[in-house]
């Protein structure tokens, strides 16, 4: 009973293992082909360096010559070109989950016509998958954006210090546009001075007081700002 039971966990196990490498894309068929002849080649060329779930190695290819994943022959009718299923190696479970196929139509004047670009081949579905759902798959995965970009909580911490900014600015009329040109700082600058001179010591002292307290609030509102 030990015996049969190894058996059936062993049969088991290696029919899941042979699924999460060798994936079916089953037979397809094509119109509104215009490359002419009786038949055709879907060529598959792998866009990356891997290796599949057994360890062995994909190297990436070149449609252009012949050092691509694999080809199967299509016959053609008219329009319509009719393409046998064909066996590739799944890539979510590799060395390099995000490496991707693309796949082409090379007529029999080697004129060639994209397929299906940068795809990848799951597991999810089993050991047999039509091409429908490698494209569905492929285009509904998430993109992973470089790591320059800014994340949910860089830009919540940009978005929290735009109100006080605002305000301040808004609040001294340092938003406005000058009426007769020149710089908004330089006439700040040039009005606070001529009230400063033309004001009581005690306003003044008040004045520079105020300053002080802005130009904090300002380096405050800076440095909340500053990610990096």
């Amino acid at each position: 009973m030990k015996k049969l039971l190894f058996i059936i966990l062993f049969v088991l196990t290696f029919s899941l293992s042979a699924s999460a490498i060798d994936v079916t894309v089953a037979a397809t068929t094509i119109t509104n082909y215009r490359l002419g002849g009786t038949t055709a080649r879907l060529r598959i060329v792998a866009n990356d360096n891997f290796f599949n779930s057994s360890g062995r190695q994909i190297l990436r290819g070149n449609v252009a010559t012949n050092n691509f994943y694999g080809e199967v022959v299509c016959t053609v009718a008219g329009t319509t070109v009719s393409c046998p299923s064909i066996v590739v190696d799944s890539t979510v479970d590799s060395s390099h989950p995000l490496a991707t196929y693309s796949a082409y139509l090379i007529s029999q004047k080697n004129h060639r016509t994209d397929y299906l670009l940068n795809f990848k081949v799951p597991t999810s579905f089993g050991a047999a998958i039509t091409w429908q759902q490698v494209s569905t798959y492929s285009h509904g995965l998430p993109h992973h954006m470089p790591t320059t970009y800014y994340t949910a909580d860089q830009i919540n911490q940009l978005i929290a210090a735009i109100p006080g900014l605002f305000f301040y600015f808004h609040s001294h009329n340092f938003t406005h546009r000058p009426q007769n040109g020149g710089s908004i700082w330089a006439k700040v600058k040039s009005k606070t001075e001529k009230h400063t001179t033309n004001s009581s010591p005690r306003l003044r002292i008040c004045r520079n007081r105020n300053r002080i307290r802005r130009r904090n609030f300002l380096l405050t509102a800076q440095s909340k700002a500053r990610i990096f």
